[in-house]
């Protein structure tokens, strides 16, 4: 038999190899018209994979992929498409028409009719979770959730300024901070800058709206009188190391409960600051990157502050023996009984029973690093050195918090501008 195979004709099968040139030529054109004749009535889609044949219109396509899986897409309004997956053909069928009534109910991300809490639902998981941190995106999700009784039911593009005007006098009647209404407004901000971005909206409804206007929270420092005070009324209390190191250096308290042995040179006299402690929901104390790069930093310590520490060393050894070797192994400067990273939770709480059995103003920790810097300031020491200390990012950021002390600073160069005219007296 040839290898091309038989011929079938009038006189029964022959050989492909038996028939004339022109005759060999006309079976091989009508073979090839008739596999192409087959495969078109069986189109197949064989891009990543083999998949079913087309849908309709708007009914998308669905199709297995080359690992096994289900792809089924969704053509969006915007001219994007939405993939789903499963690992069975009946899930990704069941998701996507799950896609298809979101996109029917406005709900779906891609159209300016979509529904505002659709669309914010979708910008905190697709654009808020993956570029910010766990706390951070908390914040955002609590102010959408403030926002949504007032917008939710809305069209994307039915948002206007005046609803958004309304959400906040009322909630600032119900009892909300105009700090926290201000918070609110930059949240939603952020979040109608991204349709606008994708063309899907022309304007955003924040840009004709006027948050109340939030006074600036007031810090209340100790005074040096009282910062003694403060430390000889603590001198045996088990926090007292830790109120030491926050006036003295102005370490943020989740700085602070970072901080393990091997980041304090004693013999140097410095400590390096290289991660915080936070509080996240659903997972407790967890150990983060800084807030900024200029959070990175290296502190250098005043005497008194390194003895309190070398004692303190002294002591958390001997406890440390005590507990036994698990609760050291983290080596922590300040661990929680447990031997994790202290709650920031439970220093205020030890903070404002130390302040009160001191009988001294009730504040709050933060206000420790308030302390040390405006004490730095009033003393003449220039603000870029309170900036790099504080980790600050800027010095402009520094000089706004404490822009109270600045004008103690101007009148205190007046007075030196006088020792001028007082040596041109003496000289005359």
């Amino acid at each position: 038999m040839s290898p091309l195979g038989e011929y079938e004709s009038d006189s029964g099968f022959r050989p492909i190899a038996m028939l004339s040139g022109w005759q060999s030529a006309r079976f091989l054109r009508q073979r090839s018209c008739r596999s192409h004749r087959f495969h078109a009535s069986h189109r197949t889609v064989t891009r990543r994979g083999d998949m079913e044949r087309r849908r309709g219109h708007n009914e998308g396509t669905l199709g297995q992929l080359s690992d096994g899986r289900w792809q089924g897409r969704i053509s969006l309004p915007n001219g994007k498409r939405k993939a789903v997956y499963g690992k069975t053909k009946v899930e990704t069928r069941k998701k996507m028409e799950e896609l298809k009534y979101q996109l029917r109910e406005g709900e779906l991300v891609g159209k300016p009719s979509q529904k505002t809490s659709g669309y914010l639902s979708a910008w905190l998981q697709d654009h808020v979770q993956p570029s910010k941190r766990p706390k951070t995106y908390d914040s955002y999700a609590l102010n959408v959730r403030r926002a949504l009784p007032y917008i939710g039911h809305l069209r994307l593009d039915a948002v206007r300024a005046d609803h958004l005007q309304h959400c906040y006098a009322d909630l600032r009647s119900q009892g909300l901070s105009a700090c926290s209404v201000g918070q609110l407004h930059r949240v939603l901000r952020a979040a109608f800058r991204q349709p606008m971005r994708s063309e899907l909206l022309l304007q955003t409804p924040t840009a004709a709206v006027t948050p109340p206007r939030s006074d600036r929270r007031q810090m209340r420092p100790l005074t040096p009188e009282e910062v003694r005070v403060f430390f000889d009324a603590t001198a045996k209390d088990l926090f007292h190391p830790l109120w030491v190191l926050l006036v003295t250096t102005g370490l943020r308290i989740g700085e602070a409960a970072a901080l393990t042995w091997g980041d304090v040179d004693l013999a140097a006299g410095t400590l390096a600051v290289r991660r915080a402690a936070q509080r996240q929901s659903g997972r407790g104390m967890v150990f983060v990157e800084p807030k900024t790069s200029g959070s990175r930093r290296t502190v250098h310590l005043a005497q008194g502050t390194l003895d309190t520490l070398s004692k303190h060393r002294e002591n958390q050894r001997e406890e440390a023996n005590l507990r036994g070797h698990v609760w050291s192994l983290a080596d922590l400067l300040f661990p929680a009984p447990t031997g994790g990273p202290v709650d920031p939770r439970y220093v205020l709480e030890a903070l404002h029973r130390a302040l009160q059995a001191a009988r001294l103003p009730v504040i709050r920790v933060h206000d420790l690093r308030h302390t040390a810097a405006t004490y730095l300031l009033s003393q003449g020491t220039h603000p870029k050195v309170v900036q790099d200390l504080l980790g600050h990012s800027s010095i402009t950021l520094t000089l706004d918090i404490y822009s109270q002390v600045v004008p103690a600073l101007h009148k205190e160069a007046a007075v030196r501008m006088d020792a001028l005219f007082v040596s041109l007296g003496e000289d005359s």
